[in-house]
């Protein structure tokens, strides 16, 4: 039994153009997770990533602690998402 955890979350902020992706991809290589960071046209960053419960958690939370991002977050926002968006995904990647 597959017991992947997917998540999407959206930050924003002054999030784009402070090497938010950049450092966010590399917390992401630090752990077994698989996704993708990217700007979106609005000024919010996207995060999509998938994993174990437990990586994804430490992911997570290395990355909320990260305390030059935290400054840069005003808002988080967290959503479901389709693990079919993850298929032919094997790594983290930024996303342009």
């Amino acid at each position: 039994m597959d017991n992947t955890c997917y998540k999407r979350m959206t930050f924003s902020g002054r999030v784009q153009g402070v090497g938010f992706r950049f450092t966010t991809h590399e917390i992401a290589s630090r752990y077994s997770v698989r996704g993708w960071v990217k700007n979106l046209n609005d000024g919010r960053v996207e995060l999509a990533v998938a994993g174990s419960p437990h990586e994804l958690q430490r992911f997570l939370d290395e990355l909320s602690q990260q305390s030059r991002l935290a400054r840069l977050i005003d808002n988080t926002e967290e959503s479901t998402i389709q693990n079919s968006e993850f298929d032919e995904l094997n790594d983290f990647i930024i996303r342009y």
